[in-house]
């Protein structure tokens, strides 16, 4: 899971000065719904959450790591993490790690707002003991102290219900305007089906804030279904997922032909 409260949109000003913070709709309504499902379904997953939120959401947080899932972190505030020059990057980086300590959590993984990082990310990241990376991309790649875990778009449910997104999906082949629970069950079973034929990694990607809906709540429900009964699957947590990869450097690495670079085509 990725974005917790408002923290997106006050960023990217969209959240009305006049509004208070703190009681985001997507904490107290489509947050516990989701952990609901993953309870009941006994799926552990990460949840990439903005420094942000442990001054507001702290009790959320907790609550998420109670349950048994693992607390990454999503930037300060999501920020369009590949903009960012070096000075304000660590900053970034050294405040919300140390916010996540404070509140009982040694944060392992990254996944940059926006996707992208910058030619400083992996030397800052690796400073503060950030052991995973999970960038858009295509390859894992396990290199120098860290393991990058990429998702690509198409397996998100923005990529289906986010309107900025429009162009990705017209790219796609898709027509305008946004795309339902059904396609996004559509997308979520190849993407299955891909990885049970032919071996290999997906991260699956949802957002609270875009599941404040019935139907697309029972999707979620569905897709979880098919991979916690699928035995040929393993389900896992970033940092689980990062280790497994970090124990077979001989697969990832770049005499394989993965590198820095490639991850990210």
């Amino acid at each position: 899971m990725d974005n917790m409260g408002e923290a997106m949109e006050l960023e990217a000003g969209m959240w009305p000065a006049d509004r208070p913070v703190g009681a985001h709709f997507s904490v107290y309504r489509s947050l516990p719904a989701m952990l609901d499902i993953l309870d009941e379904l006994d799926v552990r997953a990460t949840y990439f959450i903005e420094a942000w939120n442990t001054d507001r959401y702290p009790d959320a947080i907790r609550d998420v790591a109670s349950r048994g899932h693992e607390i990454a972190f999503h930037g300060f505030r999501h920020e369009p993490w590949a903009a960012l020059d070096r000075p304000r990057e660590a900053a970034l980086v050294a405040d919300s790690v140390k916010r996540f300590q404070d509140l009982g959590f040694r944060v392992r993984g990254f996944r940059p707002p926006g996707g992208g990082v910058t030619p400083d990310s992996r030397d800052i990241l690796e400073e503060h003991g950030i052991t995973y990376i999970s960038p858009a991309g295509e390859h894992v790649v396990a290199e120098r102290q860290q393991v990058i875990l990429p998702f690509q778009w198409k397996y998100i449910d923005a990529f289906c219900y986010f309107e900025p997104l429009e162009d990705m999906r017209r790219s796609s082949g898709y027509p305008p305007g946004l795309l339902g629970p059904e396609q996004f069950e559509e997308i979520i079973d190849s993407c299955i089906a891909e990885i049970v034929e032919t071996g290999g990694y997906a991260a699956l990607l949802f957002h609270p804030y875009l599941h404040d809906d019935p139907e697309r709540l029972a999707a979620m429900r569905r897709i979880v279904e098919r991979i916690a009964d699928d035995p040929r699957l393993w389900r896992a947590p970033c940092a689980d997922v990062a280790e497994h990869v970090r124990e077979r450097p001989h697969l990832f690495a770049a005499e394989a032909g993965l590198t820095s670079q490639s991850w990210m085509r």
